[in-house]
């Protein structure tokens, strides 16, 4: 277990490799639950000026209580934005080499996620495509929502910064949206009332 990431490995099996002055390891491999991880790096120079690389992986990774308490604050705010359901891949990779400390950069790769956006409760099934977690931002790339002849697609990023509200650009394609209650209730009040006085059928798009 980690101070600043309180999700406890266990069962951990693996060779790790001691010198004067540093450790090396691959593939430590250890379970939390459902969850299944690897592990592999160095961290070298104990005592002063120490540097490491560290890689966590995981193919399958469940999205539950567990996982969403050992984040922090802020990345349980978005976590809770979209309440995703489901199992993701992980990459993680910590690094600071060089004297530089390059943070925490993570890759996820969604697998078969159901969410919802607190703000526009349209249910997102299947979700397919990858999230990046790095120092300075959030990406979304080439993220996929496929339910029967429904698709709408994702990409774009978050900038973190010390507001309360971090800066956003994302693009939204949409295709087969049905003309529904569905769609209905997913609207603000001001557009439902728009919505309403047309009283639309059919597929959308855009």
């Amino acid at each position: 277990i980690h101070s600043r990431f309180p999700y406890t490995i266990q069962h951990l099996v693996g060779d790790i490799d001691f010198t004067q002055n540093s450790i090396s390891f691959d593939r430590l491999e250890g379970v939390h639950g459902d969850s299944e991880l690897s592990f592999s790096g160095w961290y070298k120079n104990f005592g002063g000026g120490g540097e490491y690389k560290v890689d966590i992986a995981s193919d399958k990774l469940p999205l539950e209580d567990d996982l969403y308490k050992a984040l922090t604050d802020k990345q349980q705010k978005f976590w809770s934005s979209f309440s995703p359901s489901g199992n993701v891949k992980i990459d993680l990779r910590m690094e600071k080499t060089d004297g530089i400390n390059k943070g925490i950069n993570l890759k996820v790769g969604l697998l078969d996620v159901d969410a919802e956006y607190s703000n526009f409760q349209y249910p997102l099934k299947d979700l397919s495509g990858n999230l990046f977690f790095g120092p300075g931002k959030i990406a979304v790339q080439d993220v996929y929502s496929r339910d029967s002849d429904i698709a709408i697609k994702i990409n774009g990023e978050i900038i973190k910064s010390q507001l309360d509200d971090d800066p956003y650009n994302f693009v939204i394609d949409v295709n087969n949206i049905p003309m529904d209650s569905v769609l209905e209730n997913a609207l603000l009040e001001n557009q439902k009332n728009i919505y309403k006085s047309f009283r639309p059928v059919g597929l959308a798009e855009g």
